[in-house]
């Protein structure tokens, strides 16, 4: 993804652009017509992973307990998706045991979006 006004060598911005960025994010419940833009995303940022495909991310968020609290959302700037939050509650024998997952784009890092996303989910949780 194209990052206008980057300086990717520097990787910090003033408070003022942060917060210009910031105004610009939509966050917002993940959609099915999302799923090719995050299965890019997650796989470019967790290449320790092997690759999945669409169908397989659609089989995963799609097929969770419906007795377990799960909520995905992501952060999105002009159309295109620039991050990604989700909750999900563990079945591990405790109620109240939840995973959080963060993960924004390596060319928009440090700009606020993360924070967004998490205060969003400690609202949510």
């Amino acid at each position: 993804m194209d990052v206008p006004g980057t300086n990717q060598d520097k990787g910090h911005l003033t408070q003022k652009a942060r917060v210009a960025v910031r105004d610009r994010i939509i966050l917002r419940d993940r959609v099915p017509g999302d799923d090719e833009q995050l299965v890019a995303l997650l796989n470019d940022l967790l290449p320790e992973f092997p690759a999945f495909t669409v169908d397989e991310f659609r089989f995963v968020e799609d097929n969770r307990s419906t007795d377990l609290v799960t909520e995905r959302w992501v952060a999105e700037l002009d159309g295109a998706i620039v991050g990604t939050a989700g909750l999900f509650q563990m079945r591990m024998g405790v109620s109240g045991v939840f995973s959080l997952a963060n993960e924004v784009h390596r060319g928009w890092q440090g700009r606020g979006i993360g924070g967004m996303l998490y205060e969003h989910m400690l609202r949510r949780a």
